[in-house]
């Protein structure tokens, strides 16, 4: 890594490279490789605020350091295998010009500032995510979103982003705070828990005027009643289809009121 390397704009890679060290091109104008098979580990910051145009990362990559593709403004076109597990805090932060690609089935962990404000992104969270950090997607052009069982949510993961709906698991039984902050397109959020969600500012700068709050039948009268929740468009949903519960609260049914279908229940 050095400074100032202002003519230094392309490198190839020896195919027989194991790994890239941390810093190893930070700062420099190289805007053209190629990562090659075999290759195991990219360092931290090791291509922070370079010109490189992609990113194709190869299926042999078990271990990518924090910051490795930061504030890169001409990066769009990445590819990113399922071995190393985890996306990891800042790994894309500021790539404002990152085209969508689909994070993998198996990837367990999306970190903090994974992606934030990249602005054209947009992708689907695979069920294998357990960890989602803070501000991970704040102002990318997601659309819609689910979060499935028992998957940690920190504060404002989804903050200024593009979403027109999220859907919230049965787990999730208090919010993350302003999770989905000034998502000021939202139209419908699903809160799936069988007991009333803790708000937390969940919707601060939010549409109100244009958002639905989706909520189980039996739970529309206590979410009307909430001295936040009343201020919001609460609708019912059938549990029918729902097939699982969480219940992680004390859960009290009036007269009449009951599941619907057979759900599994988890207390």
């Amino acid at each position: 890594h050095s400074n100032n390397l202002y003519f230094f704009h392309e490198v190839k890679l020896p195919m027989t490279l194991k790994t890239i060290g941390d810093y190893a091109f930070k700062g420099s104008d190289i805007s053209l490789t190629e990562l090659p098979d075999g290759l195991i580990s990219i360092g931290y910051q090791a291509f922070y605020n370079t010109r490189i145009p992609q990113a194709l990362i190869p299926e042999s990559v078990t271990s990518i350091g924090e910051y490795a593709f930061g504030n890169n403004h001409y990066l769009n076109n990445v590819s990113y295998p399922v071995t190393p597990r985890i996306i990891p805090d800042n790994c894309f932060n500021n790539c404002q010009r990152l085209q969508p690609f689909e994070i993998p089935e198996g990837i367990t962990s999306i970190g903090y500032r994974a992606f934030y404000q990249c602005y054209s992104y947009r992708t689907s969270i695979p069920a294998s995510v357990t960890s989602i950090g803070s501000y991970a997607f704040n102002n990318c052009n997601l659309d819609n979103v689910v979060i499935c069982e028992n998957v940690s949510v920190s504060n404002e993961a989804f903050e200024y982003c593009k979403l027109k709906t999220i859907e919230f698991p049965t787990s999730m039984y208090s919010a993350p705070s302003r999770v989905v902050k000034y998502c000021t397109n939202m139209t419908d959020i699903y809160l799936k828990s069988p007991t009333m969600v803790t708000p937390n500012s969940i919707l601060e700068g939010c549409n109100k005027s244009i958002l639905t709050v989706h909520v189980p039948d039996y739970l529309v009268n206590t979410y009307k009643q909430d001295s936040y929740w009343y201020n919001y468009n609460i609708v019912g949903f059938s549990t029918a289809d729902v097939d699982y519960w969480a219940v992680y609260r004390n859960l009290t049914m009036r007269s009449g009121e009951r599941f619907e279908g057979a759900p599994h229940v988890d207390l």
